[in-house]
């Protein structure tokens, strides 16, 4: 009686999983953006509650947005709601999906003559060199149709990526420098390294630029390119703080340091 009873019990506990409604995040949404190449970008919004400030609401544009935008929307959110205590206040999270890994790669890479991604190391035999490329769609096609739909303070906006990510986000601020902050976790500073040395890009005047700049603490020639890239970012005037993680690795400091990107966005605004 006992063996008959036992499959019946876990049926009536697992049951209820087959009919459960899907978590959703109020207060967001899809939108999707065609680039002059015919190829769709997803954008994922997330807006806070009630009128944006009268500057617009400060925003934290969120590169591999399909894995990232969730968790910073959510932490965001929670941070606000102690504003006393965090200093964090409300703003948009606005996610750009990168995907396909094709995708990702060529977007995220800037174009260097000669070079392709050394074999063993991540994206070897993917498409590179479409930074500048994706930056137009970025600044021409997705911020527009995010600024067509919320107000924005275009004085508080930052960028953050991760990886291939932050290695887009540090050459867009070096050649384009058309977001006011940014973040700039594991990014992926060997890229290039074994190319001809190039032309350098103009030498910007970052004054006013705050970067967050993220690696974990065990990867010391990671740490070692962060030192040279903080000096030369510092030499053009920006504020830089750099966060060594313990514990951590390249795949998790994303996470690990999300509540400092959300601060960085939304948090007190630091003066030159």
């Amino acid at each position: 009686m006992r063996a008959a009873v036992l499959p019946f019990l876990v049926a009536a506990m697992v049951a209820p999983a087959a009919i459960a409604a899907p978590w959703q995040l109020e207060n967001s949404e899809v939108l999707t953006v065609r680039s002059d190449a015919g190829e769709d970008y997803q954008v994922m919004v997330a807006w806070p509650e009630g009128q944006p400030p009268a500057n617009g609401w400060p925003v934290l544009w969120l590169l591999d947005g399909e894995d990232n935008f969730a968790m910073a929307a959510a932490n965001a959110r929670r941070l606000a709601r102690a504003r006393e205590r965090s200093g964090v206040e409300p703003g948009l999270i606005v996610g750009i999906a990168s995907a396909p890994l094709t995708r990702r790669s060529r977007d995220f890479t800037p174009a260097i003559d000669g070079y392709g991604v050394p074999p063993g190391t991540p994206g070897h035999g993917l498409p590179t060199g479409g930074a500048d490329a994706f930056s137009a769609v970025l600044h021409g096609k997705i911020r527009p149709a995010v600024a067509a739909r919320w107000k924005l303070d275009p004085n508080r906006q930052t960028l953050a990526g991760h990886s291939y990510g932050g290695l887009f986000a540090a050459h867009e601020m070096i050649a384009g420098g058309g977001f006011r902050n940014y973040a700039l976790i594991s990014p992926s500073l060997w890229y290039g390294e074994t190319a001809s040395p190039q032309r350098q890009p103009p030498q910007r005047n970052l004054a006013g630029r705050a970067v967050l700049i993220v690696e974990a603490a065990g990867d010391a020639p990671a740490l070692a390119r962060i030192a040279r890239l903080e000096q030369r970012l510092t030499a053009l005037g920006a504020q830089v703080q750099t966060l060594s993680l313990s514990d951590q690795n390249h795949g998790s400091t994303m996470a690990a340091s999300i509540a400092h990107t959300i601060t960085l966005a939304f948090g007190p605004e630091k003066t030159p």
